[in-house]
């Protein structure tokens, strides 16, 4: 997980969601912040990959990463919707980024930009 200035805003916004997810009864909750077990490592190139913030299957298997308003445009980011979006692409599941209420627009700018699928949820 990558270091930001707002770490604690970015595990409260992982713990709303995976709370979300379990008590909308979607199963294998995992989410990469302390009381879960951390979500699979999704492959990228060269035999590395990147561990989504959080994941649970419901009727498709979804995968959510959790963004502040200062992490957007980083280049790591993108390096993690990319590797997310295809592996959601290739696999029938969801891809989502999850940002703080009044970051939508930025989200929406910067898929645009990476020609990536993503469904974005505001927090």
């Amino acid at each position: 997980m990558a270091k930001r200035k707002s770490q604690a805003e970015h595990d409260a916004m992982v713990k709303q969601i995976a709370s979300f997810l379990r008590s909308n009864d979607y199963k294998s909750i995992r989410a990469d912040v302390t009381g879960f077990q951390p979500p699979a490592k999704i492959p990228f190139k060269n035999g590395t990959g990147y561990i989504p913030d959080v994941s649970a299957q419901g009727k498709r298997f979804n995968l959510f990463e959790i963004e502040t308003a200062d992490s957007i445009f980083d280049d790591h980011s993108r390096d993690e919707w990319t590797t997310f979006s295809r592996f959601a692409d290739n696999n029938d599941a969801v891809f989502w980024v999850v940002v703080p209420t009044g970051s939508k627009t930025a989200a929406d700018i910067r898929l645009m930009e990476l020609e990536l699928d993503a469904r974005i949820l505001e927090l």
